[in-house]
């Protein structure tokens, strides 16, 4: 397991909103590389379900590192569905709250 320098997004976030806004540039390549994670992962067939920004870490030159795979489900296809209900709620995606059954666009609603 890697070390993330950085922490986590969560305390970046808290800490930052002490300090001002974040630059905008720093926003869009945080986001650009959580989105190829992301993109990674799905291609490999693995649902992260757990994804907020307690769980996304930071290298200590602010890259990207997801964690926390400990909810992750490997999908046979990318036609398969889950039904399991966990999360975090606040970072639920509709299809999981409504118990009904769902696949990699849950991550993208976290």
């Amino acid at each position: 397991m890697e070390y993330a320098e950085g922490g986590d997004l969560d305390k970046k976030i808290k800490s930052q909103m002490l300090a001002g806004s974040f630059n905008e540039k720093r926003i869009i390549s945080w986001f650009l590389e959580l989105c190829e994670v992301i993109q990674y992962l799905h291609q490999n067939h693995i649902l992260h379900r757990d994804l907020k920004p307690l769980n996304i870490f930071l290298t200590i030159d602010n890259h990207i590192k997801l964690g926390d795979f400990g909810f992750s489900k490997i999908l046979i296809s990318t036609n398969d569905f889950t039904t399991a209900t966990v999360d975090t709620l606040i970072y639920m995606s509709p299809e999981v709250i409504k118990e009904e059954q769902y696949s990699y666009s849950c991550d993208i609603w976290s």
